[in-house]
């Protein structure tokens, strides 16, 4: 299950690969080729730049990119 905090706008490239459990918070975007693992919490204003890899149980805090 992918969950959008809200219905908030965001970016998810159609390419992503997004594990299980995972909340993108308003208006970030994932960039194409992104593997995102399993409980992943990605906080609003947030950039997934092309080609990364975020594993496991992480928390990305809000404004990163």
């Amino acid at each position: 299950m992918h969950q959008f905090a809200n219905n908030a706008f965001n970016f998810v490239d159609s390419t992503a690969k997004i594990g299980q459990n995972v909340t993108i918070w308003h208006f970030s975007i994932v960039l194409a080729d992104v593997v995102i693992g399993n409980d992943v919490s990605i906080g609003s204003r947030t950039e997934i730049g092309r080609g990364s890899t975020i594993g496991n149980r992480t928390r990305i805090s809000s404004g990163v990119f």
